[in-house]
């Protein structure tokens, strides 16, 4: 495997690392765009259902839930039958579930569906996170893994564009004055709205998504992988096949694999339980730990933002729409982007040291969001800590894939 990473290191960066970041980064833009409208639906479903507060917050945080079904169920996807279909099927699941969401007539048929969306996002993250490294030289691995983290705000700022077109104060009724047939039913269009980008990148991905050659590979699918890394070595400047020493295919066919008593090849030895184990283990315990609490923070304050803040602006009430206030937090969160792209490259400053300062600017800005805070610090803050939590995922997504 070291020497096919030689060779993609040989081939470079080019328009074939393009187009997969194009189909990775639309996972990322779908479930931005997801988050962000369930943060506005959920005043007017409130409206129209009557929910309690616990249902309000459950139906939200149950797409976490099923972030971490989708997370256990893709791996194994994944390693079987590729990263291509897993990732294909990422987006059947979020499309359809997402548009879905806009038949529901009752809470709990919103939180199961919402449930889905969340299943469909979780297959798709440990995919497009192992498939960009497969495809890209070592050295700007973390670079585009950051780049394509970058297409979360994108979904935000498609997702504020919605609410801008069909309802900019989210009070139920369209910017044009109209009413929908039952009040505060534009959540519905919102939701159909949300679902559109899942549906684009799948037609996309169909055609353009390669297979990670290391799968191809590890497979004894030794012409596919050839094939992925002509294809690669045509994208990326027109060099020569010929050029790059193909992966060695073996002169006669290997014998068939013994199989035991539960039905599993021989090389099929890899035990989640021994995975986890070893996690924990003395050597790598405390590393595990802090991992762990590093992820549960950057997705509590990035989803949690794109959830709170279009109901925190409604309540604020300040002199520009709601859906224009979004938008332009999503924006200013692509600066954020840029900066972690930097840092992951800035290796006398280090990703440990980016951690640290980005979790205390972070901090830091919260404070100006405090309800007793003069209201200038409301506008100046908002944006900047949706930017700072960007930078502070990216870091940490980045450094994880390191250890």
């Amino acid at each position: 495997m070291a020497e096919l990473q030689a060779r993609i290191d040989k081939l470079g960066f080019g328009g074939f690392q393009l187009l997969a970041l194009i189909c990775t980064g639309g996972v990322m833009m779908s479930e931005g765009a997801e988050m962000l409208l369930m943060g506005c639906m959920t005043k007017m479903l409130d409206k129209e259902w009557g929910l309690a507060d616990f249902t309000k917050g459950f139906m939200v945080s149950v797409v976490f839930a099923g972030f971490a079904v989708g997370n256990l169920l893709s791996g194994k996807l994944g390693d079987t039958y590729g990263r291509r279909p897993t990732i294909l099927l990422s987006y059947l699941i979020m499309g359809t579930a997402g548009l879905l969401t806009a038949t529901a007539n009752c809470a709990p048929v919103m939180i199961c569906l919402r449930m889905m969306v969340g299943v469909g996002c979780g297959i798709g993250f440990p995919s497009i996170y192992t498939l960009i490294p497969e495809l890209c030289p070592t050295k700007l691995r973390g670079a585009v893994c950051a780049c394509m983290i970058g297409f979360m705000p994108l979904g935000e700022m498609y997702a504020a564009l919605g609410v801008i077109a069909i309802d900019k104060d989210l009070t139920g009724r369209t910017t044009f004055g109209a009413k929908w047939h039952v009040t505060n039913e534009t959540w519905r269009v919102l939701c159909d709205w949300g679902a559109v980008p899942a549906f684009i990148f799948l037609a996309w991905c169909l055609v353009l998504l390669p297979e990670s050659p290391f799968f191809l590979a590890k497979q004894g699918r030794h012409e596919e992988a050839n094939a992925v890394l002509a294809s690669m070595a045509y994208w990326n400047g027109g060099q020569t096949p010929e050029g790059i020493a193909p992966v060695a295919i073996p002169a006669a066919a290997p014998p068939p694999r013994p199989v035991d008593s539960s039905g599993k090849g021989e090389a099929d030895k890899f035990s989640w339980r021994e995975a986890v184990q070893r996690c924990l283990s003395g050597r790598y315990m405390e590393t595990t730990l802090v991992m762990f609490c590093a992820h549960f923070t950057k997705d509590f304050s990035v989803f949690g933002l794109s959830y709170v803040f279009p109901q925190y602006f409604k309540e604020l009430a300040f002199s520009v729409e709601v859906g224009w206030e979004i938008f332009i937090t999503a924006m200013l969160t692509l600066p954020g982007v840029f900066i972690a792209m930097g840092l992951t490259r800035w290796e006398s400053f280090g990703n440990i040291a980016a951690l640290k300062a980005s979790a205390f600017l972070a901090g830091l800005l919260c404070l100006g969001l405090l309800e007793g805070a003069p209201r200038i610090l409301h506008t100046l803050c908002a944006p900047t800590l949706k930017s700072v939590a960007m930078i502070y995922f990216i870091i940490v997504v980045t450094y994880t894939a390191e250890v």
